[in-house]
């Protein structure tokens, strides 16, 4: 019986690791492994339901899983493992994945991308080194996720400069971590830098005070560098300078494209 349950553990398990493969092979292979380990690993939550004769020792072994673990997968409470694709999108939504997927009104491809970024999309081919065990018991699991990655990268903005031919074609913000490595690009529109932003952790402390020293006149985004200098300085004003941010770069666009002596007839 415990081998059956095992085997059918193991298919499971396997099928919702299609929704957590990427384009990175390493780390597919990872998971892979991790989930035949998972599998293999003792006797599972269908064995213990399913079988009074399972000893008490064996029982124990799950009197401490959170109530946010699938019965489905294995977990040991003395090695504790982050939740999968599926577990945290129950988590962050409230409903099961069956129920997201039946309901065509539940937006449930928002909440698996959300998902995906927080436990795959910031971390790459790293090592996800933050407190999960936190992260889970916390009422802001977003939030509190991306407080981790900060602590975790310490992340820093950047100007990167391209050239072609010696001569500098445009400058673009960078987000890097504590060693200097790149984590991520930092999108043009205010609203999708604000985002990426977050998931990785960042925070006013992120933005270096020769920010606007390393940025070229007429290279780089005006109201991008705004919107960077004056990142995370306080709450309830992150809404007025994305707002801002985003009519400024509408109006800039407006005027590359409209005639000067069009534009002043508006």
């Amino acid at each position: 019986m415990q081998i059956s349950n095992q085997i059918d553990n193991l298919i499971n398990n396997l099928r919702n690791l299609k929704l957590e493969l990427s384009n990175d092979k390493e780390a597919n292979v990872e998971k892979f492994n991790n989930t035949l380990s998972n599998a293999l690993d003792g006797p599972t939550y269908s064995d213990i339901n399913a079988s009074g004769s399972t000893q008490l020792a064996s029982i124990e072994k799950f009197s401490d899983v959170p109530s946010w673990v699938n019965q489905e997968y294995g977990y040991d409470p003395k090695n504790p493992r982050k939740p999968n694709l599926r577990e945290l999108m129950e988590v962050l939504s409230g409903r099961t994945v069956e129920d997201l997927y039946a309901d065509p009104k539940s937006e449930w491809q928002n909440i698996s991308s959300k998902a995906s970024t927080i436990l795959h999309g910031v971390i790459g081919s790293n090592t996800d080194t933050r407190d999960w065990s936190s992260i889970m018991k916390s009422d802001d699991i977003v939030s509190a996720a991306n407080a981790e990655t900060g602590k975790m990268y310490e992340p820093i903005i950047d100007i990167e400069t391209s050239n072609k031919n010696t001569s500098v074609t445009q400058q673009f913000a960078i987000l890097k971590d504590k060693n200097d490595n790149i984590l991520s690009t930092v999108p043009s529109d205010p609203a999708k830098a604000e985002e990426t932003l977050r998931s990785f952790g960042a925070t006013y402390a992120s933005v270096p005070a020769n920010l606007e020293s390393k940025v070229i006149p007429g290279k780089f985004n005006e109201p991008m560098l705004n919107f960077l200098k004056n990142f995370d300085k306080k709450p309830y004003e992150t809404d007025k300078i994305i707002l801002q941010a985003t009519a400024d770069a509408l109006s800039q666009r407006l005027s590359e494209e409209i005639p000067l002596e069009e534009f002043n007839k508006l």
